[in-house]
């Protein structure tokens, strides 16, 4: 539970109303947790926009949750960069989140308490995945934001460790609190369900899934490399279309593996659990996250994961997942067919992966996040009475 008592928590909200990915579903996670245990705590949603409806569909709306948009005629992002200080200050916001890499220019200087979940900082290590324009506006926010933040929380040690190195923030201001998935990946589906939706989406009863947006980060190159050596095996490959799919689409048409290899688009939320359970097994094979969710997902959605070394990967799978260095497509061929051979393997890991989700359950995460929050009230609470008495007359 928050304490104070009717505590007013401002939160970064575009991300949660306007993103169906990463960001966004750690937004709504943390939200609709928080509401929904802290009636007495006011939730308010500083977002730019909000007009994607399937995003909105998955935000619980409960009395205690106020949504904030710039005023009309207002240039958005800068509403959103700057002039939303002015609008903490009115709504008397005692701890604002800043959920995506960021915070308002001039909170520092507002008086407002501040925390800022850093979710990696792979534009700094990887700075070939991103635009130019892309990396010199995430230079100056999250360094911002870093700087000037009461207080960081990092999604991973390795992010944690990250921040230090990159930033030379002291580890003392930083607090890693891991995220966890949506409870519907836990939930269990019939097989008529899953074989509905088989039939929805034209695949075949038997595949591996992968899932995770199309970009070089996620390196599905080397999964579709690994396919060409165990020609029985279908891959679903769910995400979000982007520019490198043509890419993908030509390597499959080349490797004549057009008749199994099926790319989803657009895939509604509800249907991923049912599309991961109905899978053998789940690949990620990113080779940098900050976190990895759909690691976590795959374990809660009870099927066997192969992911990679080299990031924070293994401090979601723990001992649960099977480990491939991401560009070894030799070992990834070996590891699926070991998996697909032998169904004792699977369920071990199954039944390893299940118990390891747990640790990463609503409760647990919501629990670590009240607790934060409480700390950093109780704090400002009582360095605002401590400012009175030195004061007074």
């Amino acid at each position: 539970m928050i304490t104070p008592n009717n505590s007013i928590i401002g939160f970064d909200g575009k991300k949660a109303l306007n993103n169906l990915t990463g960001i966004g579903n750690y937004s709504r996670f943390i939200i609709n947790a928080l509401s929904g245990r802290n009636p007495k705590t006011r939730f308010c949603l500083f977002a730019p926009k909000d007009k994607n409806q399937e995003a909105r569909r998955n935000l619980r709306f409960l009395p205690n949750i106020d949504l904030i948009l710039p005023p009309q005629g207002t240039i958005r992002e800068w509403w959103r960069c700057f002039g939303m200080v002015s609008e903490l200050k009115k709504r008397n916001i005692q701890l604002y989140h800043g959920m995506s890499n960021e915070l308002p220019f001039g909170i520092h200087r507002s008086g407002i308490p501040s925390v800022v979940t850093v979710h990696d900082l792979i534009f700094l290590r990887y700075p070939h995945t991103f635009s130019l324009a892309d990396r010199l506006i995430l230079q100056v926010k999250v360094k911002y934001a870093c700087r000037h933040a009461d207080r960081i929380i990092a999604i991973s040690e390795q992010t944690k460790q990250d921040i230090m190195k990159y930033y030379g923030i002291a580890e003392d201001k930083i607090e890693v609190i891991y995220q966890g998935c949506a409870d519907r990946f836990y939930h269990r589906h019939t097989q008529s369900e899953i074989q509905d939706t088989i039939r929805k989406y034209n695949i075949p009863e038997k595949y591996i899934i992968s899932v995770g947006t199309i970009e070089k980060r996620k390196n599905h190159k080397t999964i579709l490399k690994a396919l060409e050596a165990l020609p029985e095996v279908h891959l679903v490959l769910v995400s979000k279309k982007t520019p490198l799919q043509a890419e993908l689409e030509q390597q499959i048409s080349e490797k004549g593996m057009s008749g199994r290899v099926h790319i989803l688009n657009s895939v509604p939320n509800a249907d991923l659990p049912i599309l991961y359970q109905g899978a053998q097994l789940a690949i990620y094979l990113s080779f940098f996250e900050g976190f990895g969710i759909p690691v976590l997902e795959a374990m809660a959605s009870a099927i066997p994961v192969i992911t990679a070394t080299g990031s924070c990967l293994k401090e979601v799978g723990g001992d649960a997942c099977a480990y491939c260095a991401p560009f070894d497509s030799e070992s990834l061929t070996q590891t699926i067919r070991q998996i697909l051979s032998h169904p004792e393997i699977s369920r071990d890991m199954i039944q390893k992966g299940q118990l390891q989700a747990r640790k990463f359950s609503s409760e647990s995460v919501a629990e670590n996040m009240e607790n934060f929050y409480s700390r950093m009230l109780k704090a400002n609470t009582e360095s605002n009475e401590s400012e009175i008495l030195h004061t007074s007359p």
